[in-house]
């Protein structure tokens, strides 16, 4: 998780975080909403421009999207597969764009392979804005908003924790293997298997690490008496601003245009 000392300081750092929280919900309510993946290119772009405009960091997008490009290109090949032509309403979609293996009916349908570009763009507007959520709350407040939703301490202190220490690991990570380089070992960098291959001299070093920082972690908590007293508190408290009610408008809006579109006109379908 980026820090926010990271960030420069922007409008949406200054949102509640209810406000982000409802922002992120509705970004996946409209990216859930249609199947058609012009529709969800246009809130595709919507993601992005409030990304642009938080200041999100795009070299650790493009970090984030690099290692799961395989991963999204076989998304759309096996959606274009396992779509029939059954499976669609408009014409457009059940067209059979490439026959594969005719005696198995295994074809490649324009539905299938629109689907498949569906799922790439949900996947992508998660990612854009669970980042962009991330990037501009802070931890404490991302707690404080677990406690008014009445989640039990000990989950959302998992919950942050795990976030807080995923970018600790991967610093470990790189430290260790720059260790092993330092130290004459050869570990490629190129090629389809190298992530497997430099995960097995990873293993025990790194999970010695976490046992020793989970260790430690707990004896804090212990000195600080976490679990002793039912309700947390905290230095500062919510405060609901005119910007917040007028950003919430806005995404009431497009939620209500979204729902028009795709139950009163009936669009977006396949």
């Amino acid at each position: 998780m980026p820090k926010l000392s990271e960030v420069k300081p922007n409008v949406f750092q200054s949102l509640d975080v209810r406000t982000k929280g409802v922002m992120l919900l509705s970004m996946l309510c409209l990216a859930l909403l249609f199947d058609d993946p012009r529709f969800n290119f246009i809130v595709f772009l919507i993601a992005a421009g409030i990304a642009f405009l938080a200041q999100l960091s795009w070299t650790k997008v493009r970090q984030t999207l690099f290692p799961i490009l395989p991963l999204f290109l076989l998304i759309v090949i096996f959606a274009g597969f396992s779509s029939g032509n059954l499976h669609f309403q408009q014409e457009r979609s059940q067209t059979v764009l490439l026959e594969v293996w005719p005696a198995f009916h295994l074809n490649i349908t324009y539905g299938g392979l629109y689907r498949g570009i569906t799922y790439l763009l949900r996947m992508l507007i998660l990612i854009l804005s669970s980042m962009t959520f991330l990037q501009t709350t802070s931890l404490e407040k991302l707690t404080q908003l677990l406690q008014k939703l009445k989640v039990p301490a000990q989950f959302s202190f998992m919950i942050m924790t795990a976030i807080r220490f995923i970018p600790v690991l991967n610093r470990k990570r790189i430290l260790i293997l720059e260790a092993q380089k330092a130290r004459g070992a050869h570990i490629p960098e190129k090629g389809a298997f190298v992530p497997i291959r430099t995960f097995l001299p990873l293993v025990v070093p790194l999970f010695a690490g976490s046992i020793q920082m989970a260790n430690t972690l707990s004896m804090a908590m212990m000195s600080r008496g976490f679990g002793y007293t039912r309700y947390q508190t905290h230095t500062d408290e919510f405060r609901f601003r005119i910007r917040d009610g007028v950003v919430i408008g806005l995404e009431i809006i497009l939620i209500v245009l979204g729902l028009y579109l795709r139950i009163v006109l009936k669009l977006g379908k396949l």
